[in-house]
């Protein structure tokens, strides 16, 4: 494949699923597109690979927002991609289990609702009021919420401290802050299009989304540079120019869309040349989510005790969420504080998260083998048998999604959605350089993969706007 000047409208740094449904809308409209890709595959956190014949989805465990007018349907159809591969729901989609209590989330929403009615009788009026606000909430209500704390919302329906805490796990495990720090807006968003509108999974792994998207990329026109790292962003006059790649390989475009971290965008792609002194101060105080620690199992048979097929079971180690927030903040680990558990479509592997600081990579040189031996341990109580079972396993610690993503501190969720932050998230306060634009999890709104399709939807159809004017 050759490359020359002045052949690309357009350069899309990072090939995860923003970068590639940015890439998709912008050559479907006619725009000459390439996306530049660090890894050898594209899908970034929502990607798959294989170790002794067991396929492992690296950290994106489901899908959501795929109802009839979900933000991913809508992108899928408008790509003609909602026929090219086959996704089912599964449920229930998630099992929230502590010592006393157990709550599934099902594919309906009275169905839910009567199971936490069940395990509150004395909140029932209000779980159903919660639950409906939380699918019912948009335009001025909902943007109203960017202020407030999740636990200020909930505190406006009940006070008791275990319902709250088993709804402000799911927030901790999906967002990576507790109720009393993240953004009500944000909280609202994953309750919506991933709690109660969850449980779907493609037909082989997660691999098969990426990979849908990149062919349909390709097949539109649009070109791809797989492992190949954008070293620079070049800009002259507050105007984009290009990329330059290693070894000093310069590319020019019209516009460029950085679907990579966000500090990696302007303090090392861009550089402190072209920001002045408070942008890079505002850019240094911006918090990153809490990372992850991943542990990847596969099992030399079914064991009966497992959680349902493509399910999530979530443990709730005691009715304290921040506590567990903060036990992570501060670096306090010697085991997980909670996890989650993600069964595969064979049940013959098992993918378990928790919550976990970045620390760095000689620290978890020395401790992931006994912070993983912990987490069998406890699955141990849950899923009998496990250990004696397990015959492939395979860690995944934060330095190793730094490395795999080069996201600031391997944060799991790009920057932490507190009501303070969520202002900042689109930079316009920051820096202003023309045809520059954010895509990819770090500027989303809300989070997940419906956070990203969104915000990446929007960001093309900007760019096609402004190319209309020009």
């Amino acid at each position: 494949m050759s490359y020359f000047k002045n052949q690309y409208d357009v350069i899309i740094i990072g090939g995860g699923v923003g970068g590639l449904v940015c890439g998709c809308y912008l050559v479907k409209a006619g725009m000459k597109v390439l996306i530049v890709e660090k890894n050898d595959k594209p899908g970034g956190y929502c990607s798959s690979f294989t170790r002794s014949g067991f396929s492992f989805d690296a950290c994106v465990h489901s899908l959501g927002s795929l109802r009839q007018d979900g933000i991913l349907t809508r992108a899928l159809q408008e790509l003609n991609l909602d026929t090219s591969f086959k996704i089912k729901r599964y449920e229930p989609s998630d099992v929230i289990v502590s010592s006393d209590c157990r709550v599934c989330f099902w594919n309906e929403l009275n169905k839910t609702t009567q199971e936490f009615q069940n395990s509150f009788p004395k909140n029932a009026k209000h779980i159903e009021k919660l639950f409906n606000f939380f699918i019912n909430c948009h335009g001025a209500t909902f943007n109203s919420l960017r202020k407030i704390s999740f636990k200020k919302l909930l505190d406006q329906y009940f006070k008791n401290k275990k319902l709250q805490a088993i709804l402000s796990l799911p927030v901790l495990g999906n967002i990576g802050l507790s109720s009393s720090k993240v953004s009500a807006f944000t909280a609202t968003a994953l309750y919506r299009e991933f709690m109660f509108d969850g449980g779907y999974y493609p037909e082989n792994n997660m691999q098969t989304l990426p990979d849908a998207l990149t062919e349909n990329f390709k097949t539109l026109g649009g070109d791809m540079l797989s492992s190949r790292l954008v070293k620079g962003i070049r800009v002259k006059n507050n105007e984009i120019k290009g990329v330059i790649l290693e070894k000093d390989e310069f590319m020019p475009a019209r516009y460029v869309v950085s679907a990579v971290d966000a500090h990696q965008t302007f303090l090392e792609l861009l550089g402190e040349s072209v920001l002045n002194k408070p942008s890079i101060n505002k850019l240094n105080k911006l918090t990153p989510s809490l990372s992850m620690f991943v542990l990847y199992l596969g099992l030399d048979r079914t064991l009966d005790s497992l959680p349902p097929q493509c399910s999530n079971l979530w443990s709730l180690p005691y009715y304290n969420v921040e506590k567990l927030y903060n036990s992570v903040k501060n670096g306090y680990i010697p085991e997980p504080t909670w996890y989650l558990m993600h069964t595969s479509l064979d049940k013959k592997t098992l993918v378990i998260l928790t919550s976990a600081p970045f620390k760095n990579e000689k620290y978890w040189n020395s401790h992931k083998d006994n912070f993983s031996e912990n987490i069998i341990k406890k699955t141990e109580e849950i899923i009998p048998g496990i250990k004696k079972s397990i015959v492939v396993s395979e860690i995944a610690t934060p330095s190793t999604l730094c490395k795999r993503t080069l996201n600031y501190n391997g944060a799991a969720y790009g920057l932490a959605r507190t009501p303070s932050q969520l202002s900042e998230l689109m930079f316009s306060q920051v820096i202003s350089i023309k045809n520059l634009y954010l895509a990819g999890h770090w500027v989303a709104l809300f989070q997940g993969i419906p956070g990203v399709v969104y915000l990446s939807r929007d960001i093309a159809k900007i760019i096609l706007r402004r190319k209309k004017y020009e």
